[in-house]
């Protein structure tokens, strides 16, 4: 199998997350290591250097809930109250999964790829507050608010410079924020 193996596309979020969040969930503990030798694989799309130093050390994270999209989804189409953390103002690069799967693909065929690190995002930033109005607005409801104070290491502004992937991988993203917004409420409401 290893034989024919061409590339490896090593595929992460740029934060280390866990299913639970909130006072008492259980700390993450994570060990990176490698799964196979890296000789025993060809050309490999992994990862660089500042990984090296972090194989074989195990780290503990607070596992924290950033499926904001469904969990507003579904909250404001039950007429429920979301949850916002902060005032709101905060921003995130929000992307529909079919574009991380899309520059994948791009990235297993790209010359020039390997070794590289993109980001892949839509590579715009919305505001939560933007986003519950949004998701308001395709559902057709309106959005109640439960404001709670920011947590603990979250960032007030996050986005992605995509151009690498853009230049290398030739790729855009093909879904936009509000017709991923769309297709991913269709999905969990259908």
């Amino acid at each position: 199998m290893l034989a024919r193996l061409k590339t490896i596309v090593f595929s992460a979020l740029a934060l280390a997350v866990g299913l639970a969040s909130g006072a008492g969930a259980e700390p993450v503990k994570i060990r990176i290591a490698w799964v196979v030798t890296p000789a025993a694989l060809p050309p490999i799309l992994f990862a660089h250097e500042g990984i090296a130093p972090h194989l074989g050390k195990s780290y503990t994270f607070e596992p924290i809930n950033i499926t904001a999209s469904p969990q507003h989804i579904t909250a404001i189409a039950a007429g429920e109250p979301v949850t916002i953390f902060g005032d709101g103002g905060q921003s995130r690069d929000f992307t529909y999964i079919a574009n991380v799967v899309e520059a994948n693909l791009a990235a297993a065929e790209a010359e020039g790829a390997n070794g590289r690190i993109f980001n892949i995002a839509a590579g715009e930033p919305h505001s939560v507050d933007h986003l519950v109005e949004t998701i308001g607005r395709l559902l057709d409801k309106p959005v109640e608010r439960r404001d709670e104070d920011p947590r603990p290491g979250d960032i007030r502004d996050s986005y992605a410079d995509i151009g690498a992937a853009r230049d290398t991988l030739g790729w855009e993203p093909r879904v936009g924020f509000e017709d991923g917004l769309r297709l991913t409420a269709e999905a969990l409401l259908a």
